[in-house]
């Protein structure tokens, strides 16, 4: 069982982290919460272009959106 935060964790010893590493790092942070709590700047943000990849990976920012090219029929699983 992990700890929380589940994914972005404090220490990057998740798995999840290493899924944004770059040329420069191993592992990268991808929450603001997370980047505001290790560096202690409230204003903290991730950068744009990272807020882009996780929102592409992440399925719920696609709900409720007028998507033009996504599919017209396909699989749903209800809760």
């Amino acid at each position: 069982m992990k700890d929380l935060p589940v994914f972005d964790d404090f220490d990057m010893t998740h798995a999840e982290p290493i899924l944004f590493g770059n040329k420069n790092a191993d592992a990268g942070r991808f929450t603001d919460f997370i980047l505001m709590q290790v560096t202690g700047d409230k204003d903290s943000e991730i950068d744009n272009d990272l807020k882009m990849v996780v929102n592409i990976i992440y399925p719920i920012c696609f709900v409720g959106r007028k998507n033009g090219g996504c599919a017209q029929y396909g699989i749903f699983f209800p809760l």
